[in-house]
């Protein structure tokens, strides 16, 4: 017998990052080459993780702790090298991808009826645990889908979460103005209307303008008398992955809204968005939008007021 070592050629990925090695010289003839950074191979893929092996499956008596060592070794250099989680499935890395797993070929299973081995899987799924969320029904139920996408849950928990991030932006605007408030701002309640020398603060207030527009209750609103400027401070604690679009959409929203209060107060107006991801990430830019909100609030004190709030939101969910 022969091998097509013509064929072959090998890669070396250290940390799920491709690395230059030598090529291996088998004797004066027969070298498997390295596969250069841009080269490709046509077979390649994730059947072809341990090809070496089955080669040898009808030459060779493997006996099934051999094989069991094999496959742990393998699972293990997928972990290290970032490609498997170290508390995911072991069954499910194994289902076909049609079924929700990765499909790596098993050193194991030469004797084993995958098909019926994985019967109890979508069994699961459609008949004990269906994966769409308990609350909507709609999405598939993730971490992400409670935080920050269910419609059921939005309208009550994920609302005392923007508003406990409001509570803490309007107890440092207040501290800045010299507005009398108290020691923490997790005991401050903001009330609709809040004066003082020389600002007026407006929490969850409609400012009504000559000209009918929509978009007319920014979380706070600040009239700065003293320099003549007015800031609308909009939250929103959105999916990660739509933190840059929302970003723009508050931007976008309240326009009409600024240009109708330089109309009537005669002071410059700016709109401030406060977009924190719903896992804590935050758009390039955040922080200068944030040092635009007097009283100089922190983006950490921030971050842990939604990561709190999500872990609350979390387990009341998931307990019911």
């Amino acid at each position: 017998m022969e091998f097509g070592l013509s064929k072959c050629a090998k890669a070396t990925f250290k940390r799920g990052k491709l690395r230059n090695t030598k090529n291996i010289v088998l004797d004066d003839d027969s070298i498997i080459k390295e596969l250069d950074q841009e080269g490709t191979y046509k077979y390649l893929g994730v059947n072809e993780a341990i090809p070496v092996v089955t080669y040898s499956f009808n030459i060779i008596n493997w006996n099934l702790s051999e094989l069991q060592r094999l496959d742990s070794e393998i699972r293990k250099q997928f972990t290290c090298n970032r490609m498997l989680h170290p508390k995911s499935d072991v069954d499910r890395l194994y289902l076909p991808r049609s079924k929700g797993g990765q499909f790596a070929a098993r050193a194991n299973n030469v004797d084993v009826d995958t098909q019926a081995r994985h019967q109890w899987f979508p069994n699961i799924l459609h008949n004990g645990a269906d994966p769409k969320c308990r609350f909507c029904e709609d999405k598939v139920e993730t971490i992400d889908h409670i935080v920050s996408g269910c419609s059921i849950l939005i309208p009550g928990e994920c609302k005392s979460r923007h508003d406990r991030v409001g509570q803490y932006l309007h107890w440092n605007i207040c501290n800045h103005f010299s507005i009398k408030t108290h020691s923490n701002w997790y005991e401050h309640h903001p009330e609709p209307v809040t004066e003082g020398e020389t600002v007026t603060i407006l929490w969850d207030f409609s400012i009504h303008t000559d000209r009918t527009i929509q978009a007319n209750r920014p979380d706070i609103v600040i009239k700065d008398k003293k320099n003549n400027l007015c800031f609308l401070i909009d939250m929103i604690v959105p999916s990660d992955r739509n933190v840059s679009a929302k970003t723009f959409e508050k931007l976008a929203k309240y326009k009409d809204l600024e240009i109708e209060i330089e109309k009537m107060w005669h002071f410059k107006s700016r709109t401030i968005p406060e977009v924190i991801g719903a896992l804590g990430l935050i758009k390039k830019g955040a922080k200068e939008y944030l040092e635009m909100i007097p009283g100089n609030p922190s983006l950490q004190e921030i971050q842990k007021i939604v990561l709190n709030s999500n872990t609350h939101v979390s387990r009341r969910a998931l307990t019911i």
